[in-house]
């Protein structure tokens, strides 16, 4: 009986231990570090607060709540996508229908990106897509360096593979749309259901619908997803167009105010707003 009561004792005393333990566990203080404190009065080490890097003295223990942190972000994430994927699902063909074929979905990335980036980014929406779509992700033609007027504002490392739609970064030429084109004459089998785009590929989209000369690839397009970008037509839509917009309501890029505006362009526009910025609707690692 007393040896249980000692266990129990024991037992007790562990547990209040670790809670103690675990509330006590503070997070390092530089941003985006994924260690906690523990012999440093304010960092991981001496080498993180003043580097960003962690010297032989760091004892790397990871900090607990990043692992939970992460699952919100990517449940999130997945609940951004699923408005997306309603949005798209509601497009498909029915088994018997003339056209018998899957939707094929075109999705134009933002400045500074490629398609391998946009692909990565917008993996939760075209994973969940591939019973009834086929997504095709191609790449800007124009290359973008560190000193164009956007990388130097928004302070984004550019790398050798980053793009523009167009010269100079300006959301107001079409001076893509052959090189876009080539790659849906080259790269898509049948006409193109809809179009998405994001940051300056939502741009991109509104410039390219506007041209008297669109080739018969997009003669079919029944739906645009605009995703934290704006602009919009100059004249009025086509009315069996469909639209889904994508607002940030904490994106510092393009204000919040501005996709709404750019949204009440369209007929009947559908309009999903989220809490977060600008740096990506569905890749859960960049919210």
């Amino acid at each position: 009986m007393g040896g249980h009561e000692s266990t129990q004792c024991s037992a007790e005393g562990k547990d209040s231990e670790g809670k103690s333990q675990e509330e006590a566990v503070t997070p390092c203080a530089r941003h985006g570090c994924k260690y906690q404190k523990t012999w440093h009065a304010t960092h991981c080490c001496n080498s993180c607060r003043s580097m960003g890097t962690h010297g032989p003295r760091c004892e790397k223990k990871i900090n607990p709540q990043i692992g939970l942190e992460r699952q919100e972000r990517k449940a999130a994430a997945e609940k951004r996508s699923e408005a997306a994927y309603a949005f798209l699902e509601a497009f498909q063909f029915e088994g018997g229908s003339a056209a018998g074929r899957k939707i094929n979905v075109v999705c134009l990335h933002g400045i500074a990106m490629n398609c391998e980036s946009m692909k990565d980014m917008s993996k939760p929406l075209w994973s969940q897509c591939t019973d009834f779509a086929n997504f095709y992700f191609p790449s800007a033609p124009h290359p973008i360096d560190r000193n164009t007027s956007f990388c130097r504002a928004s302070h984004a490392n550019s790398g050798p593979e980053a793009r523009t739609w167009t010269i100079g970064g300006s959301i107001c030429r079409d001076d893509f749309k052959d090189d876009l084109y080539s790659f849906l004459q080259r790269e898509v089998p049948g006409p193109v259901d809809v179009l998405l785009g994001y940051c300056q590929g939502g741009f991109a989209i509104h410039q390219l619908l506007q041209s008297s000369m669109l080739p018969e690839k997009l003669h079919a397009v029944r739906a645009v997803v605009i995703m934290m970008s704006a602009g919009g037509f100059k004249r009025t839509p086509p009315t069996k167009l469909r639209s889904l917009h994508v607002i940030g309501l904490e994106d510092k890029v393009v204000a919040p105010s501005t996709s709404e505006g750019s949204a009440a362009k369209y007929l009947d526009p559908v309009i999903a707003k989220f809490g977060v910025g600008h740096e990506g609707p569905f890749k859960p690692e960049c919210l």
